[in-house]
């Protein structure tokens, strides 16, 4: 958590040094938000992610939005304070599972009682009033996002002008009109998990925040996640239940990766590369080990689906044969690397001894 709200304070900064922006009390909103320790809940979140790589990259690009996203996931996290900004162009934002309309301006006030969002709408000034519910926030005048919940926990269903502006390596968003056929997926899907691999229900949803519903290639499912955008992740959600939960398990092994690198180094930066039968061609040592820790859990999971006689047409038992031998092409490049760091071994390590 220090880590994280390290980087959100150099990035206060910045955003106070750099900014051209008509700004007023965010400066002081940040600073007074980022003072106090802050819960996994609340860091583990784009926002924070974003920061980071605008500390990392050293330049302004997007300064304002990425201050305001920050200000916004700290006025969810119970912030209270009052600031507003305008920017250079319409701009779309999330608060909680709500969209805000597009807007230019933006003035936010948290007070004990709620938070009252201000935005500037077809040239009229248009008022948005949030206040806390036991499930999140509750909205009068916003879009809402659909969401599942699961363990206590819950999804957000990202769509529409959001969810394009992810990067989603060339794949489409699922129409919004297909909402409801998502949800009812990823319910399906939880549920699978609850009755045949309950073990990994809780390790998903700690980790997982945002799903990014995509159109699914014939004969093929797909997914996606960036070490910037925490608990964010893109994921087909029109295919089989035992398909959807194997891809929640890959994508949240690789936010845990994602997680452990920001504590250390997994390997010592040596060049030399291995075959990843994943890729079909050879990768540094970083990328077999990311490889590894998704591909060993998600063979974990086929193998307790098995255990509790899943009916899944064969789903499990015909893709476990299909991974076996690639998990030992990695596992053999893991053992021969001499390049992976102490943090590195623990990752994969305790997996293997459970595999074989």
């Amino acid at each position: 958590m220090e880590y994280a709200r390290g980087f959100a304070k150099r990035f206060s900064q910045r955003f106070r040094q750099n900014s051209g922006a008509r700004c007023r009390g965010l400066f002081r909103f940040l600073d007074a938000g980022l003072k106090k320790p802050l819960a996994f809940e609340t860091i583990w979140d784009t926002s924070f992610g974003q920061a980071r790589r605008a500390v990392l990259e050293a330049n302004s690009f997007g300064l304002v939005r990425r201050a305001t996203a920050l200000g916004l996931r700290l006025v969810e996290a119970g912030q209270l304070g009052q600031w507003e900004l305008e920017f250079e162009s319409t701009v779309r934002l999330q608060f909680d599972r709500w969209l805000l309309p597009s807007s230019k301006w933006i003035a936010v006030t948290s007070t004990s009682l709620g938070t009252t969002v201000h935005v500037v709408r077809r040239g009229r000034v248009g008022q948005l009033r949030f206040w806390r519910a036991r499930n999140g926030w509750q909205a009068d005048g916003a879009e809402v996002l659909p969401i599942v919940n699961s363990s206590g926990r819950r999804f957000i269903l990202v769509q529409g002008a959001l969810a394009e502006s992810f990067r989603l390596d060339g794949f489409r968003p699922m129409f919004a009109a297909k909402a409801d056929a998502a949800t009812s997926a990823l319910h399906r899907a939880l549920d699978l998990l609850a009755r045949h691999a309950p073990i990994f229900l809780p390790w998903i949803t700690r980790v997982l925040r945002r799903i990014i519903p995509v159109q699914s290639i014939p004969e093929k499912i797909c997914s996606g996640s960036y070490q910037d955008h925490p608990g964010t992740i893109y994921m087909s959600l029109d295919c089989p239940p035992a398909a959807i939960a194997e891809i929640l398990i890959h994508e949240a092994s690789h936010q845990y990766y994602y997680l452990l690198s920001r504590y250390g180094a997994v390997d010592n930066g040596a060049a030399q590369t291995f075959f990843s039968p994943v890729k079909g061609a050879n990768r540094p040592i970083s990328m077999i080990l990311l490889a590894y820790h998704a591909f060993a859990n998600v063979l974990l999971f086929y193998r307790l689906c098995r255990q509790t006689r899943i009916r899944d047409a064969g789903y499990c038992r015909e893709n476990e044969i299909r991974l076996l031998p690639q998990l030992q092409v990695l596992e053999d490049a893991l053992v021969a690397s001499k390049a992976l760091t102490p943090l590195g071994n623990a990752l994969w390590r305790p997996l293997a001894a459970r595999l074989w």
